[in-house]
């Protein structure tokens, strides 16, 4: 949770990032709300693999905030 919450606190000043978790967020929720499963899981692992690739970046940048 820790690391979650760095990567949060790091990332979301970054321009248009908010605005795109949201967006993902949405359509999610929209995909699971009108039952379309196979779409909502391919929004959220599309989702995850956006999270893993900030989680990259931010280790790369900033090596001294995670710890291996």
């Amino acid at each position: 949770k820790l690391q979650m919450d760095r990567v949060r606190y790091l990332s979301l000043p970054e321009p248009g990032h908010l605005e795109t978790l949201l967006a993902q967020h949405v359509a999610i929720f929209e995909a699971v709300e009108t039952g379309e499963a196979k779409q909502a899981g391919a929004r959220m692992a599309a989702h995850l693999r956006e999270v893993l690739r900030t989680v990259q970046r931010l280790n790369v940048a900033r090596p001294d905030l995670f710890g291996q």
